[in-house]
């Protein structure tokens, strides 16, 4: 049996509950054409194989597997990331760390880290805002280290340097202007793990009992870290944003705030670092 873009894209649409942009998406990915081939040419052939790609990757979607792994790229800031299951799909809530870094006023060399830097996300989207800066992005998971390399190559970041170790090692004390983490905040027993996240690696998303064990070491860490003068900015749950300014505020940082997403749900806390011990 033929099959052209204009019968695929119709029995999708009778075999999966998918929104029709997705499936679009998806045909496109299969047949490694762009969306508008697939509107200009609405007769194309399509072979078997490729219709048998196109299915498989509509009944992935259907299960819940994140669009990002699917196409293998997602958006962030302004970059295109390649993303896969080696790390977390970027969100656009995060771009509020991105944001809070970019209205700092730093050096014109400030030098910047990012601690659990997954796919780079944080640490490219910097770097090509700020080009005189120095980032370095520290990240422990070799499989997600690889990616955040093969992102960086590909965007040809010369201004981040990528760390593969615990962040617990990085060797920086008193010189940095500036650490940003996105680490993982998700409770042990968090129901919420069902659905997309289940295709996301476990390791970047949960930590400890109430989510905050990643946080406890980021925090006090970024401290030892920071030059006088630096900052610290770090992504939390939505629930956690009192627990993580008493954080801040245990170590010694002030000019202590939480920062909301467009939910309204606090999603951002910053400390500001001025004293040493």
């Amino acid at each position: 049996m033929s099959h052209t873009f204009t019968t695929l894209l119709a029995a999708a649409g009778q075999a999966y509950t998918l929104p029709r942009r997705e499936v679009q998406q998806l045909l496109a990915e299969a047949c490694q054409c762009t969306e508008q081939r697939l509107v200009a040419y609405p007769e194309t052939e399509v072979s078997t194989a490729e219709a048998g790609q196109f299915h498989a990757l509509c009944r992935r979607r259907l299960d819940g597997e994140p669009m990002a792994y699917l196409l293998g790229v997602a958006g962030f800031w302004n970059l295109e990331l390649a993303v896969d299951a080696r790390a977390l799909v970027p969100r656009p809530d995060t771009e509020l760390l991105v944001e809070f870094a970019l209205e700092l006023d730093l050096p014109a060399d400030a030098r910047v880290a990012d601690l659990g830097a997954g796919s780079g996300a944080i640490s490219l989207a910097l770097a090509g805002e700020r080009p005189s800066w120095s980032v370095t992005a520290v990240e422990r998971d070799p499989e997600a280290a690889a990616l955040c390399a093969d992102n960086i190559r590909a965007l040809a970041a010369g201004n981040v340097e990528l760390l593969h170790f615990d962040w617990c090692n990085l060797q920086a004390a008193g010189t940095l202007d500036l650490v940003l983490s996105n680490p993982p905040y998700v409770e042990e027993d968090f129901e919420g793990l069902g659905g997309s996240l289940r295709f996301e690696p476990r390791q970047a998303l949960i930590a400890g009992p109430d989510g905050l064990d990643a946080l406890r070491e980021v925090i006090p860490l970024a401290a030892s870290l920071l030059r006088e003068g630096g900052w610290c900015a770090v992504e939390h749950g939505f629930s956690q944003g009192a627990a993580v300014r008493q954080m801040f505020q245990a170590c010694g940082y002030s000019l202590i705030a939480t920062h909301r997403d467009l939910a309204g749900h606090d999603r951002i806390s910053v400390g500001y670092w001025n004293t040493r011990p």
